[in-house]
């Protein structure tokens, strides 16, 4: 992503993994959204799984005690880690902590001024670390249900399912360093 990145000239630049179907209307849906409010800095999509059910694609920005409380499954109790997603109206778009990096579209001169991904994350985490500096640099990041993209992923992780999730939170723990300190 990186390296296309920096040979792309447009005023926005379009992120997209490639197990993914675009849905129609959804770029154009994304850059109507990009273009109407100036705070906003990146945009993501409705994500779909293949079978048509949501897939989480935006997240709260993750912290210790949050952590803490997902992996002891509290969500099923109280949603305070987690996004209620799935209760989510489709027709409004909403502004967020995270949004995954499965399809992004953001302004050129976000990544201008904040970078691009940080290379240092091995596998997942580095679209939390670019959400935070995004957000920290003052501009807003927006979901945007009315784009839709299919998302075909988790096959090559669900075959290594462990050290996929020692790498995820060695991914989190990465970014909790960062931004929390070594505590």
């Amino acid at each position: 992503n990186n390296l296309a990145i920096a040979q792309s000239r447009g005023r926005f630049v379009l992120l997209l993994n490639p197990d993914t179907e675009i849905r129609p209307n959804t770029i154009s849906a994304l850059r109507a959204v990009l273009e109407t409010d100036a705070t906003i800095g990146v945009v993501g999509p409705l994500v779909l799984n293949p079978d048509r059910t949501l897939q989480v694609s935006c997240h709260r920005r993750p912290t210790l005690l949050r952590e803490l409380w997902r992996l002891l499954h509290l969500d099923l109790l109280y949603r305070w880690g987690i996004y209620a997603m799935d209760g989510w109206s489709r027709d409004t778009v909403r502004d967020v902590e995270i949004l995954q990096g499965v399809c992004l579209l953001i302004r050129r001169e976000v990544l201008e001024r904040v970078g691009a991904f940080d290379e240092a994350y091995f596998m997942y985490g580095e679209d939390y670390d670019l959400s935070q500096r995004i957000t920290l640099a003052g501009w807003r990041l927006v979901w945007v249900p009315q784009a839709e993209i299919i998302h075909y992923g988790g096959q090559s992780t669900r075959q290594a399912a462990l050290p996929m999730f020692l790498a995820l939170y060695d991914s989190k723990l990465r970014f909790l360093r960062r931004f929390d300190g070594e505590w």
